[in-house]
């Protein structure tokens, strides 16, 4: 009950945090990409394969667009107008990561 009662306190501060504008630093430092990568692997462990080849295939563009290190405070309207932009010139990759010749990813 105690962690419980810690945990919504830490919530309650970050919350009042966010309303008034203050940031906090080390959440917003965080890699994005070993987020996902951690979701992809959860969903793996899951067995949700269709899901966590979506994430595969998100971290893949992702790297692509950005490198390997995208911190989440980075991560604005900006960035993913920016991000949907490079996808709609971005070719096809097979499932073994090589580029097909000629094609651009779907719309989907």
């Amino acid at each position: 009950m105690a962690l419980a009662k810690a945990i919504q306190s830490k919530r309650i501060v970050e919350l009042q945090n966010d309303a008034h504008g203050f940031q906090n630093t080390n959440k917003s430092k965080a890699n994005a990409l070993d987020y996902l990568m951690d979701m992809q692997q959860q969903s793996k462990e899951r067995g949700g394969l269709n899901y966590e080849k979506t994430i595969g295939n998100t971290i893949r563009e992702l790297k692509l667009f950005r490198g390997d290190y995208i911190a989440f405070r980075d991560i604005d309207k900006d960035f993913l107008s920016s991000f949907v932009d490079f996808l709609k010139q971005a070719k096809k990759a097979s499932k073994y990561g090589v580029t097909k010749a000629g094609g651009l990813l779907s719309n989907n």
